[in-house]
């Protein structure tokens, strides 16, 4: 099931409440991704034929527009149960999201981890899954060329290991829940015929990128005077 976005914009929309103001939320609170995947209008959805469960998909920064016009619980008040087509109303609490999406270059997203981690994209081939845990994922091998698609992760801090740049990002929804992705590998992905599994097709892709890809943080609304 395509439920990352809805993970990873809960995240950020917990981080953005701890960081507003730490006078009035001392303690870290993860807020409901359930609730985005509940109630945010699906951009794609997606028929499970052997559940007949419905995938319902969006992305992290309609989540988070959604969390800030209509607050959100937390996730103790509305707990993770994954797509689902029956959904009861909520009337318990809800909490105000401040701040809006801010679009970030990769460099600026290593900058801003400093400070809080921030969400991205990243190039995702079946290779990743023949990691050991230490070892660094640059992409695809010879040995396997499948590609996954364009997950959804959260980028936690950088290393230096041997001269080369890594990120370390989280993958809700991967076999992996950490990944060490190189941040110098570059790729040069061209389009293809045929469709993967879940409909997937590598588009408008021939030209040189990062394995990490449209990076986002939510910025503090500005102060007034």
């Amino acid at each position: 099931h395509k439920t990352a976005w809805a993970i990873i914009a809960a995240k950020l929309i917990s981080i953005a409440r701890f960081c507003a103001d730490k006078s009035i939320q001392k303690t870290f609170t993860d807020y409901s991704a359930q609730y985005l995947l509940d109630f945010v209008k699906p951009q794609q959805e997606q028929v499970k034929a052997e559940t007949s469960s419905c995938c319902k998909i969006s992305s992290v920064a309609q989540g988070i527009l959604y969390a800030v016009e209509n607050d959100i619980p937390r996730q103790k008040d509305w707990s993770f149960r994954g797509c689902r087509n029956v959904v009861e109303q909520y009337d318990g609490p809800r909490f105000s999201v401040k701040g809006q999406v801010q679009s970030l270059t990769l460099t600026s997203a290593l900058i801003c981890i400093q400070y809080h981690p921030v969400a991205a994209k990243l190039h995702l081939f079946k290779a990743y899954e023949e990691l050991a845990q230490d070892e660094i994922y640059r992409g695809p091998t010879d040995e396997n060329l499948n590609y996954i698609g364009e997950e959804d992760v959260m980028i936690y801090e950088t290393r230096i290991v041997e001269d080369e740049l890594v990120a370390v990002v989280k993958l809700p929804c991967g076999k992996k829940e950490y990944l060490n992705v190189s941040v110098d590998v570059m790729l040069i992905l061209a389009p293809r015929d045929d469709d993967d599994a879940d409909g997937l097709r590598l588009k408008n892709l021939a030209k040189a990128c990062r394995l990490l890809k449209d990076c986002m943080a939510i910025l503090p609304p500005p102060r007034t005077k």
